[in-house]
């Protein structure tokens, strides 16, 4: 039966910090995905709670979209650091990407959206495109993410024309 919506969800000014005992529970070895160098600080601060709860915590960023060139890079990393979970924090771009390969590896997907201009959060989609941004197809997921965090405090941070687009 197919998932229509994440299995757990926490939402509101303070979603990161009720989420980080769950987490804890759930992974040993993330991956933490994005991409922007404006969501760079949110992401330091993401990876430095984790690893303050003694998670061993992998980063990568994407190059470039979605694309099945940084998948393919991606996916690889992940195998070799043996990451046990996927947290994709980042525009919809990138939550496509942590939830294609956490699929495609049967690793649980954490999402943080942290632009609200978004629903890549919460589906079982995600869309893959070129490396010059143009949409190639979509591509159904077995499931949604396990866990969508969407904390006020990190959407209040993304620039203006990324929170007016959402509006």
């Amino acid at each position: 039966m197919q998932s229509i919506s994440p299995e757990t969800i926490f939402r509101g000014n303070n979603a990161w910090e009720e989420a980080l005992p769950i987490i804890s529970k759930l992974t040993c070895r993330p991956l933490i995905l994005g991409r922007s160098n404006q969501t760079n600080n949110l992401r330091n601060k993401i990876q430095e709670d984790l690893k303050f709860h003694k998670l061993n915590v992998f980063s990568e960023i994407l190059e470039y979209d979605c694309c099945y060139d940084d998948l393919i890079r991606i996916k690889k990393i992940i195998q070799i650091n043996k990451c046990d979970s996927i947290i994709a924090a980042g525009g919809g771009k990138v939550l496509d990407a942590g939830k294609y390969l956490a699929d495609n590896l049967s690793l649980p997907c954490i999402t943080i959206p942290l632009s609200a201009s978004t629903c890549a959060g919460w589906t079982a989609l995600s869309n893959i495109y070129t490396k010059d941004g143009q949409f190639i197809k979509d591509v159904p997921l077995s499931a949604c993410p396990k866990i969508l965090i969407f904390d006020h405090k990190f959407i209040k941070t993304a620039p203006r024309r990324t929170l007016s687009s959402g509006i």
